[in-house]
């Protein structure tokens, strides 16, 4: 069984009186311990697929689904209480909460399922990525591989078994980038998550297992 499945999911946008077509079909299957990416030129649905694989957005039509569950099938609070416990966001631009440090931000995700303390778990991932020494710090104190580091912790501080990370190196230097690469690959092959990687960097994407090119709207093997 499939983590995740995509079954001729189709998605469009109104921009002004034009209907953008975005997926158009899109069939895609991920097991654990999978580590994709997805490449293709600048507007062609690489974040609306992640958008849609993490339950973020509804399929205009077509299935999607998570361990067997149909996303289209939930509320908005079934959804939301999925991805919080299923699948983990790493976002190109971060998206930490600047009043907070970067240990509460890390334990966000937990405090918002309701979990007890995850103090343990929080002190582990920082020090894992590297921030021990930054746990009181405020985002806007850190460099931007050490923000996308922080993010990277939040992303895996609930053990999902789905990441999905949008360009996760796009805003990085080379080095630092690879750094994070590096993170990336450590928890699928450790931890057995599946990995969906969007990416322009063609260094990166080699990394993956399996590339696949998205171009109007229908994926395809690299």
């Amino acid at each position: 069984m499939s983590l995740l499945r995509l079954e001729g999911v189709r998605k469009g946008f109104r921009r002004g009186r034009e209907e953008v077509l975005a997926l158009d079909g899109v069939d895609l299957c991920l097991d654990a311990g999978d580590f994709t990416a997805l490449v293709g030129p600048s507007g062609s649905g690489k974040s609306t697929l992640l958008h849609l694989a993490g339950g973020l957005d509804k399929p205009d039509a077509g299935r999607i689904l998570l361990e067997d569950r149909d996303l289209s099938t939930l509320s908005a609070g079934e959804r939301a209480q999925l991805r919080r416990r299923q699948v983990g966001f790493v976002f190109q631009f971060f998206h930490l909460i600047p009043t907070l440090t970067v240990a509460e931000n890390v334990e966000l995700p937990l405090i918002l399922d309701g979990a007890r303390s995850g103090n343990g778990r929080v002190g582990d991932l920082l020090d894992r990525v590297g921030l021990s020494h930054r746990t009181d710090h405020l985002p806007g104190e850190l460099s931007g591989g050490e923000m996308q580091r922080a993010a990277i912790a939040r992303a895996l501080v609930a053990r999902p078994k789905l990441l999905l990370a949008d360009e996760p190196t796009g805003n990085l230097y080379s080095s630092t980038g690879a750094e994070i690469l590096d993170l990336l690959c450590q928890q699928v092959l450790e931890e057995g998550t599946a990995l969906l990687m969007v990416t322009h960097d063609r260094a990166a994407a080699t990394r993956a297992k399996h590339m696949l090119h998205l171009r109007d709207g229908q994926l395809a093997s690299r």
